[in-house]
């Protein structure tokens, strides 16, 4: 079986969950007004944020142009070097969704209430201390 195959083979089991997505890294919120500015990314549809090794990124739920109905790239030979990137530690091994390293972030947050009550335990912390 060619790499390129399995490649494919392994997007197929998760439906291609990486081109389902795009994140970027935010600055890391260090005040209440910081955490007030984070809620209005999640006032929008299809927006999450999540903590990754103390690094706060935002989620935009919005697949990628080229993926096929077979959770295929149908630009595979032509992607981004991040698409070709993705996925693959520095020893050359798959650590993606399809893989059986599934990735876990530190926080996720889907709403503003999360985010309410994160920020309330954070705060509530800082004044007790």
């Amino acid at each position: 079986m060619s790499k390129h195959k399995s490649h494919h083979d392994i997007c197929k089991i998760c439906r291609s969950q990486c081109c389902q997505y795009y994140a970027l890294q935010l600055d890391t919120p260090r005040s209440y007004e910081d955490f007030e500015k984070l809620k209005w990314f999640l006032v929008h549809e299809k927006t999450k944020i999540f903590v990754d090794k103390k690094e706060w990124f935002l989620e935009v739920l919005n697949p990628c142009r080229f993926l096929t109905e077979e959770y295929h790239c149908s630009i595979y030979d032509k992607r981004p070097q991040v698409c070709r990137e993705y996925g693959i530690t520095s020893e050359g091994e798959r650590d993606c969704h399809g893989s059986d390293a599934h990735i876990k972030h530190d926080h996720y947050f889907d709403s503003i209430e999360q985010i309410d009550e994160y920020t309330k335990k954070r705060f509530s912390r800082k004044s007790k201390k």
